[in-house]
């Protein structure tokens, strides 16, 4: 591996990352669609000029396209934009050219000598102090987020909100950036069919002058805003080095627009330096070409993963593993700027987990060794919605953060971007992406092993959760629970991490026949066999806690397993991805949804699971292999979507449970 990653590392040009991070800075300066084209323009200059063949998918922006369950917003342009105080004093806080986030995305225009209204002061940000007093056609000052209060605001016809909400509380002359518009819970902009309402950002340190101001009596403003809201469109950007065959892909992914320089110039940046070098390495004949071709993609969050999926639904077919960034660029001296990766799903779980782990642990030892690896549980963000095994691309999700949190505001500047931390992003992800581009059968005997660390990992950390429980047991019956759900939970960890090894046959046809396949069988036998002694440790444990209690060790027997759910769902409809309620009423989001869903990991992975073979008791206890412990109600999650038209009920006979 340090012969892949060593001229990876010395073909890095971190002054170019630079420049590109500069250059996508200052296009994305107005975080408004022109200059989103902007971007993506260039963007596919640089890959025309490096010789790759770029793909241009251009996404409706017309309020009402679907794509999945999610709505795409109308497009929005701002050219001119200004917020002045009329009394008690005259003074102009803020202005578009001076602040660019001052006015936040999919904002109306105003009439064009300004609307000047009262200012309502609000003192938590919450929706019943706007329904408790006149607001229509007065500005609504909140130090809370537009979201809390934009449906309200809207219902009541303000003519808009001004916030000076920020992330961190020590950044008083910084200002968010308002890039969520909508009344849908969790949505992102204004849909056609919905009202727009103006909202403002003011930095914390103005937001406390007005605040002073009203102390003293009213407080009046002129807000001008020169926009509009229109159908358009939002571009996509791919490119691809091919592979020999190159039946197959790899993708490497990352979001392009936004005005901050670590989210999102940074990782867009890295992902053109990772082009360039792997093109290089390749056409020069230092790399071999690969067995499958690698692709990048740019595109916005959420939507253009979407987007792509339906659209170059033959790529996706191809596709065998994608690797999202979507990173801070901070000092890697911080503590805050952690390096860590987010792994498949127990729904998509994938020996890219042990090669991961391998690949970024060793760059770290060698090149950046003040940095820890932190592996992390599966997270839905972005582009890791190719999980879901309607489109089956197992996908990691490569983050690390800044010197201070800085995601989403003014203070997201090219000065907080650190080189060190640009070669970071770029080298551990090429080697990755074009590790998996080039692997076959001789490679199996490392992967074994890597995912029989990994997997070791895994059932210490199910075993430790039981330890745990076993110190808040409080009688017999709490110890024999526990021991009945362990001989359960940790046999069913073994299987599946078998199988993650067992899959490794899919890098060439006999496999299984291969001197190599002997590592797989080792490891497998390995792992049966340290199945068994955690049992047995755990086993050991609960009897001292036994005895602790006052019970007798030989009162512990393995509990029956309990009453589950026995309905079988079964996913219908054209929803990929995620479930985002963007085009469900609001008076039909009823118990357990309290959110939009589209995050929401418990949730989203149960539906996935719900290939109508499994029953609802037999997904919840797959759950458990993502998340020790979750507060959703799965069942209730599943008679909401039923009811909603997202699942149906397999059969409704009695289903005996079967092993994970």
């Amino acid at each position: 591996m340090y012969a892949l990653l060593n001229p990876l590392v010395q073909a890095i040009d971190a002054d170019r990352i630079l420049e590109h991070t500069k250059t996508l800075v200052e296009k994305n300066r107005v975080p408004d669609f022109p200059h989103f084209a902007e971007a993506a323009g260039y963007t596919e200059t640089v890959l025309r000029d490096l010789g790759l063949e770029v793909d241009r998918l251009e996404i409706p922006a017309d309020g009402e396209t679907r794509l999945g369950d999610a709505v795409m917003p109308l497009a929005w342009e701002c050219t001119e934009a200004s917020i002045e105080v009329v009394f008690p004093a005259e003074k102009t806080l803020v202005t578009l050219a001076e602040s660019p986030l001052c006015v936040g995305m999919w904002s109306p225009p105003t009439p064009e000598e300004g609307l000047e209204a009262e200012v309502v002061f609000l003192n938590e940000g919450v929706p019943s102090e706007l329904t408790s007093q006149d607001v229509k056609g007065k500005w609504i000052y909140t130090p809370g987020r537009l979201d809390a209060i934009r449906e309200t605001a809207a219902r009541l016809e303000a003519a808009g909100v001004i916030s000076s909400w920020l992330p961190n509380k020590d950044h008083t002359t910084d200002v968010q950036w308002i890039q969520r518009n909508t009344n849908t819970p969790g949505g992102w902009g204004t849909k056609k069919d919905e009202p727009a309402l103006v909202a403002l950002a003011l930095s914390p340190q103005d937001g406390a002058a007005l605040v002073q101001w009203a102390a003293e009596g009213p407080v009046r403003l002129r807000v001008k805003v020169k926009s509009r809201l229109f159908p358009g469109t939002l571009p996509v950007i791919s490119a691809v080095i091919p592979g020999d065959p190159g039946e197959e892909e790899v993708w490497l992914s990352a979001p392009l627009y936004g005005p901050g320089a670590n989210y999102n110039a940074s990782n867009a940046a890295a992902l053109l330096e990772a082009a360039r070098i792997l093109k290089d390495l390749v056409d020069s004949g230092k790399f071999p070409k690969p067995l499958r071709g690698i692709r990048f993609l740019w595109g916005p969050k959420l939507y253009g993963a979407l987007a792509y999926v339906k659209q170059r639904n033959e790529n996706a077919r191809r596709a065998r593993y994608a690797l999202y960034i979507d990173a801070g660029a901070g000092s890697p001296d911080s503590a805050w700027s952690r390096w860590q990766y987010r792994m498949t799903p127990v729904t998509q779980r994938h020996f890219a987990d042990g090669l991961a782990w391998n690949v970024f642990k060793l760059y770290l030892q060698a090149w950046r060794p003040q940095r820890c690896l932190e592996t992390k549980s599966f997270m839905l963000s972005g582009d890791t919605l190719f999980n879901d095994p309607q489109i089956g691309i197992p996908t990691h999700w490569l983050y690390s953060g800044t010197e201070k949190e800085c995601r989403n505001t003014s203070a997201d500047t090219l000065e907080t971007v650190d080189r060190r931390s640009c070669i970071d992003l770029v080298a551990p992800a090429a080697a990755m992406v074009f590790t998996m581009a080039s692997i076959g059968t001789a490679d199996i005997p490392d992967l074994a092993f890597w995912n029989f660390n990994l997997a070791q990992d895994r059932l210490r950390e199910d075993v430790q959760v039981y330890l745990d429980r076993a110190k808040e047991a409080r009688n017999n019956n709490d110890l024999n629970e526990l021991l009945g759900e362990a001989s359960r939970h940790i046999p069913g960890r073994v299987r599946i991490e078998t199988r993650i090894l067992e899959s490794l046959a899919g890098l060439g046809e006999g496999a299984e026949q291969m001197l190599e396949w002997e590592s797989v069988r080792e490891a497998i036998s390995a792992l049966q066999d340290l199945g068994k002694a955690a049992m047995s440790l755990l086993r050991a444990y609960l009897n001292v806690q036994a005895d602790q209690l006052g019970v007798p060790s030989t009162k512990l027997e393995v509990a029956a397993e309990p009453a589950e759910d026995k309905r079988i769902p079964t996913r219908v409809g054209g929803t990929v991805g995620t479930i985002t309620l963007d085009n469900l009423p609001l008076d039909r989001w009823t118990t357990p949804v309290k959110d939009s869903p589209r995050h929401n990991v418990p949730f989203i992975l149960a539906w996935w699971l719900a290939d109508g073979t499994r029953t609802i008791g037999e997904i919840q206890r797959l759950l458990h292999y993502e998340i020790a412990r979750y507060r959703e109600c799965i069942p209730a999650w599943f008679t909401f979507l039923e009811k909603n038209g997202y699942v149906t009920w397999q059969g409704g006979e009695e289903k005996p449970a079967k092993g994970s």
